[in-house]
């Protein structure tokens, strides 16, 4: 719609989100983190499983493998959603905690890689207790977000932090994908595509990509790749 009004006249300020938060989410965030021994300044991933539809959501299982390969490379990971959603940030987070798997190789023709692996696993970590401020405040705080198609996709496009979109068929990428911020956007290509549908009764193809490479593009990302 911007190019239409600038065809007119009216002038556009540019399509990049900008979020301005206040100060207490911050602190909100900050507290979170302590309390689940993530230390000021420690880098952290964080993982949004839920979506408002079924066809929208990332399998928890793939979710939780992810979670597990950040953490094996050195990155705590926060796996975050709002209260209604708490038993999906448990499954993952439970799942992501006993998952056993090596370091990840870094991505291809990526520049830098980031964090340096660890001997010991990174924590994997769970929070559904912040509201949308808070929980912007911990987008903002982090070094990479993996998200489906949601509102914490765009959070994190606004708050200016990589993002890593596991893009279902159910709209265009193009239309609603993040703008102004490092980003990667993965999705299989499907016949069925867009859709519009609330569930999918193919097995969700269009979101048939492998965590491995789902972590790769984040650990680039949070190097600066």
């Amino acid at each position: 719609m911007l190019h239409v009004l600038e065809r007119v006249g009216v002038p556009s300020a540019g399509a990049e989100l900008r979020l301005d938060l206040p100060p207490p989410a911050r602190v909100e965030a900050r507290e979170a983190l302590a309390r689940r021994g993530i230390g000021a300044g420690e880098p952290y991933a964080v993982l949004l499983p839920g979506a408002s539809c079924p066809a929208r959501r990332y399998p928890p299982e793939r979710f939780a493998r992810v979670a597990a390969d950040l953490s094996a490379a050195g990155l705590a990971v926060v796996v975050a959603g709002s209260a209604r959603e708490a038993a999906l940030v448990a499954q993952v987070t439970g799942a992501g905690r006993a998952t056993t798997t090596g370091p990840v190789p870094p991505a291809r023709h990526a520049t830098t890689t980031a964090p340096t692996p660890r001997t010991r696993r990174a924590t994997v970590t769970g929070e559904t207790g912040l509201g949308v401020p808070g929980l912007a405040a911990l987008i903002a705080g982090s070094a990479v977000v993996v998200s489906n198609n949601s509102g914490g996709a765009h959070l994190a496009s606004a708050s200016g932090r990589p993002v890593v979109v596991l893009f279902a068929g159910t709209e265009e990428p193009a239309q609603y994908a993040p703008r102004g911020t490092p980003a990667a956007v993965l999705t299989v290509p499907t016949s069925c595509a867009p859709c519009r549908q609330l569930r999918c009764p193919y097995g969700l193809e269009c979101l048939d990509i492998p965590p491995p490479d789902v972590a790769r593009h984040a650990l680039r990302l949070a190097g600066g790749g």
